[in-house]
């Protein structure tokens, strides 16, 4: 029997078992600026974030976890027998159509052992039941989701709704007056309503709770790579992110 509940901050270490069981190689740069593979223990905790993100050690997946169980998002385990063996979360977002009002899945992990048994279908029923609550008009996904959440999408009979195009802009000289400041505020309600021009991978809440907050840091590698601005110029305002060979 498969069953979904709200994850709590104890479901950090087998979470993140879920989402390393994904890893293939865990790889770094070695001395000699080659890339080698080496066991999990041999690595730091920032060279294990670059394998996938906050899931990849305990330390910042406990983190991540708490600041979505704290309103920034939402997550959700899926269990068989009272085993977890699935994971969703998801970010609440108001954006200008064509997204609107809408929850976006950012991740989904299924147990190897686990899949084709229905347990994404049941994260999936329970994130539409959120959405539905919450008065969003949507429950989108993207490509950075993970192949497990678009065929989920596809089977449920999603739709596409936008495409991410790539473009290489020539620099231009000339001149312009604009104003940029180190940024230091971290409410979410800043960029309600507001569009995401450039960098939309997942959505804007998404990716304003993965690089806007201060949270990573305490990484000195990732705080050493960041740059956070608020840029003004011609009555317009952005929120701009710098980071730098990740």
């Amino acid at each position: 029997m498969i069953t979904v509940r709200a994850a709590q901050l104890e479901d950090s270490e087998r979470i993140a078992a879920l989402a390393q069981a994904q890893v293939s190689a865990w790889q770094h740069w070695n001395d000699d600026g080659r890339v080698e593979d080496v066991p999990y223990s041999m690595l730091t905790i920032y060279e294990r974030w670059l394998h996938g993100g906050a899931w990849m050690s305990l330390e910042t997946a406990a983190i991540h976890l708490g600041r979505l169980l704290l309103g920034a998002g939402v997550a959700l385990v899926a269990e068989m027998d009272g085993v977890p063996v699935g994971y969703a979360e998801a970010y609440p977002g108001n954006e200008p159509e064509p997204f609107g009002m809408h929850l976006h899945l950012g991740g989904l992990i299924v147990q190897e052992d686990a899949q084709q048994q229905g347990v994404d279908g049941a994260l999936y029923a329970a994130l539409a039941e959120r959405a539905r609550a919450s008065k969003c008009a949507r429950l989108t996904t993207t490509a950075t989701a993970g192949e497990a959440a678009l065929l989920l999408f596809q089977r449920s009979g999603a739709t596409p709704l936008a495409q991410l195009q790539r473009f290489s802009l020539a620099a231009r000289t000339g001149q312009g007056l604009y104003q940029a400041v180190p940024e230091a505020a971290t409410d979410a309600k800043q960029i309600a309503g507001w569009a995401m021009p450039a960098g939309r991978v997942t959505s804007a809440r998404q990716q304003w709770e993965a690089l806007w907050q201060p949270t990573w840091d305490i990484l000195p590698e990732m705080r050493a790579r960041t740059r956070r601005l608020h840029f003004a110029a011609s009555g317009h305002e952005a929120f701009v992110v710098f980071q730098r060979g990740l």
